[in-house]
C-alpha cells in the first residue's frame, strides 16, 4: 500500500446514476512506521482525500481515519475499524448518521480493490468501488 497509485472510482447515486472518476494516490509510512498516510485526488477537480491507516495492537483491529473534501465531507473524519476476514480487510464506521463499510482486497500484481457500502434498513447498499493499481 506504499507508493504511487492510480485508478478508477465509481460512485453510485441513489437515483441509479454512476459517476466515474480517475484517481491518483500517494502513500507513505509516517510516525516512524506506525501508520500509512494516503493522499489522493479524484478527477480533474479539487476533490481530495487523506487517509491515515494503522493497526491497534491492544484492540487487535485496524483503524483508519478518512478526511474527505467537499462534496463528500461530513465535517469530521470518517473513522473505520475492522479485521481481516480471509483475504479481505472489512472496516466499519459511521458517515454522519449512516453505518458504512469498506472492504479492501489486494490485487494480484499490486494494488487493491475497495467496495464501500452504506447500511440501508437491513441490507448493505453500494456507495462506490475503487480499482487501484501501481502508477507507472
Amino acid at each position: 500500500m506504499v507508493g504511487n497509485f492510480r485508478g478508477t472510482t465509481k460512485i453510485f447515486g441513489r437515483d441509479g446514476a454512476t459517476t466515474e472518476l480517475q484517481v491518483v494516490h500517494r502513500s507513505d509510512w509516517t510516525a516512524e512506521g506506525q501508520f500509512i498516510l494516503i493522499q489522493g485526488k479524484r478527477g480533474n477537480d479539487k476533490t481530495g482525500v487523506a487517509v491515515l491507516w494503522g493497526y491497534d495492537p491492544q484492540e487487535k483491529v485496524y483503524r483508519s481515519w478518512q478526511f474527505l473534501s467537499a462534496p463528500f465531507s461530513v465535517g469530521k473524519p470518517v473513522e473505520l475499524t475492522g479485521k481481516f476476514e480471509g483475504e479481505r480487510l472489512v472496516m466499519e464506521g459511521k458517515l454522519g448518521d449512516a453505518l458504512v463499510r469498506s472492504t479492501v482486497q489486494r490485487k494480484e500484481g499490486g494494488g487493491w480493490k475497495v467496495l464501500s457500502e452504506r447500511k440501508r434498513e437491513s441490507e448493505w447498499v453500494r456507495i462506490s468501488t475503487q480499482d487501484i493499481v501501481p502508477a507507472k
